[in-house]
């Protein structure tokens, strides 16, 4: 046993280094001795160290939170699966993010939040309100689907999606697909990519009603053009007709003399080429796209 510990200085911001006296048999000494040199004070300097690094983290924290408290904040939620893309590669995107628009963002994934829908929830902060909404642009993906008719589908989607993926390209869309079970467009992308691509599908659907109207005027036009082809038809025969009727009334003309040739003569300019004018003039006033 330790007979007898003592510290010669133990007052407060005493000067030198304190001297400890340890009395007892060599067991004991050498024993507490280790204890400590090798223990207490080891601990004590790490206590120290901690102390001192902790009442400057507490000043550095205690500004950022004055910083904080007036800055601009927004906070959303995006599905899980986007945390990757909005981090990217080694973190390059979210680091360029913060740097292009001096903001700072939190990203909290669903198995911290423990949310059974599987979002990610992520905030951004900074001293402009502006820096804020151009970050949270950047990174707020959703997915949005557009309902669609049957006879629109079409129209719409166009032959091997060429219609659907010229928008999915305008607008910068992550992915955009027809979904045959619900009979609508899914679009997946940035917000602001999303409402592009609603907006474009939604101009495009109402030029379907245009296009059709447009068809059924185009066919009434071909049938009165259809109309006139058969009176061409008819008007033929009856020029023919006309003039082996001019030609009667000429004999007739002759045998009575030369005034009655006239009005044979003219019944058969009137009869036969007044009808062949009329299917003439109607051909060729057509439009091209008519015959």
């Amino acid at each position: 046993k330790l007979l007898l510990a003592s510290c010669t200085s133990s007052r407060p911001n005493a000067k030198g280094s304190p001297k400890v006296t340890l009395v007892g048999d060599q067991h004991a000494v050498d024993l507490s001795e280790k204890l400590l040199v090798d223990v207490h004070f080891k601990h004590q300097l790490t206590m120290q160290r901690f102390h001192h690094h902790r009442d400057r983290l507490m000043e550095y924290l205690a500004k950022k939170e004055d910083h904080f408290k007036a800055a601009f904040k927004e906070t959303f939620s995006v599905d899980a699966s986007f945390v990757g893309r909005i981090i990217g590669k080694k973190g390059e995107n979210i680091k360029r993010i913060k740097e292009e628009h001096e903001v700072n963002v939190h990203i909290q994934d669903g198995d911290e939040t423990g949310d059974q829908w599987n979002l990610a929830w992520i905030t951004v902060s900074g001293s402009q309100e502006d820096s804020v909404r151009k970050a949270k642009e950047e990174m707020e993906y959703i997915v949005v689907k557009v309902p669609i008719e049957a006879d629109q589908v079409g129209w719409i989607v166009g032959r091997g999606y060429s219609n659907l993926s010229s928008i999915a390209n305008e607008t910068g869309l992550c992915s955009s697909r027809f979904d045959d079970k619900s009979s609508s467009i899914e679009l997946c992308g940035l917000r602001h990519q999303v409402e592009d691509a609603k907006m474009m599908i939604s101009v495009h659907r109402d030029y379907l009603l245009i296009f059709r109207d447009m068809s059924e005027e185009k066919k009434s036009l071909d049938s009165r053009f259809a109309e006139l082809d058969e009176l061409k038809g008819k008007g033929k025969g009856k020029g023919k007709g006309g003039k082996k009727g001019a030609d009667a009334g000429r004999g007739a003309g002759e045998g009575s003399g030369k005034g009655s040739k006239g009005p044979p003569g003219a019944a058969k300019g009137k009869g036969g080429k007044g009808t062949q004018a009329i299917a003439n003039e109607a051909q060729d006033s057509r439009p091209s796209w008519g015959r």
